[in-house]
């Protein structure tokens, strides 16, 4: 009763046919009565509205159970990213490429955050000392501790830049002066952006497994999967030479700013 409840106080509140993004609908890939009673709590429950005509998800491969859970049209929503062109000329590209003398540029951007795996990145930095790789991180710290954040920096082949980043210019310059894209994140089942903007500027990236982007790299071929938080993968992972036959370009069309529009008008027309 609850999402029936839920449902018709949505309709009685907003009496308009509407349409929806459910961004991230966790543990539902297999449609069955657990799922559906989990559907029917809150903040789920909106779904079940009378006046909801389409949903569109960010998880390609939770649509047939949220189609057969819900009975409406379920449609794939791409996770976008910025895609301004970048700028080799901006003050820190420069100094990165500087420090990193011609090595293999792994890079761990954006939020940076124990979640993001930065536990991993930074321990192989310190493993890989004196072989030919370069580790950057940049973007907002998060929870790393300050003090591991101090002695990642006392090292030769790394450059750390706790700051936001300015804006997608500044991100996409950097990711484009990079070799390997690190998104091994910890308990991360959901779509990330960094797949898309790797793609944009085909950039090879190494995911965690037993999630949405493990499924995508698999498919695609555009990166490498390891075990989560697993330390001999991951070091492996850097030494070997990553698939010729990745396909960025069928990735990013599925997760363009063009295509947002296309299923935009998609839901608007339903």
């Amino acid at each position: 009763m609850g999402g029936a409840m839920h449902g018709y106080i949505v309709d009685k509140i907003f009496p308009y046919q509407w349409s929806g993004v459910y961004f991230n609908p966790k543990g539902i890939r297999t449609p069955d009565k657990k799922y559906l009673n989990r559907l029917l709590k809150s903040p789920h429950a909106v779904l079940m509205s009378r006046r909801l005509a389409s949903v569109a998800t960010l998880d390609e491969n939770s649509m047939k159970g949220l189609m057969k859970a819900l009975k409406k049209q379920v449609i794939h929503f791409p996770d976008i990213t910025d895609e301004a062109e970048v700028n080799l000329e901006l003050p820190l590209v420069r100094n990165v490429l500087e420090k990193a003398k011609k090595r293999k540029i792994i890079a761990l951007l954006g939020n940076l955050s124990l979640r993001k795996g930065a536990s991993l990145f930074m321990q192989a930095a310190k493993k890989l000392k004196g072989e030919s790789f370069f580790f950057l991180m940049a973007g907002e710290l998060g929870d790393i501790p300050s003090s591991h954040i101090q002695e990642l920096d006392g090292l030769e082949n790394t450059f750390i830049h706790c700051e936001r980043l300015q804006d997608g210019v500044e991100f996409n310059s950097l990711m484009k002066i990079c070799d390997i894209i690190h998104a091994a994140y910890i308990n991360f089942p959901f779509s990330s952006n960094t797949l898309t903007k790797a793609a944009l500027l085909h950039k090879p990236v190494i995911v965690s497994s037993g999630g949405l982007m493990e499924e995508r790299i698999l498919k695609f071929k555009t990166g490498t999967v390891i075990r989560e938080n697993n330390e001999d993968d991951y070091l492996n992972a850097l030494r070997a030479p990553f698939l010729k036959d990745a396909n960025y370009e069928a990735y990013f069309a599925d997760h363009s700013i063009r295509r947002a529009e296309e299923v935009i008008g998609m839901l608007i027309r339903c």
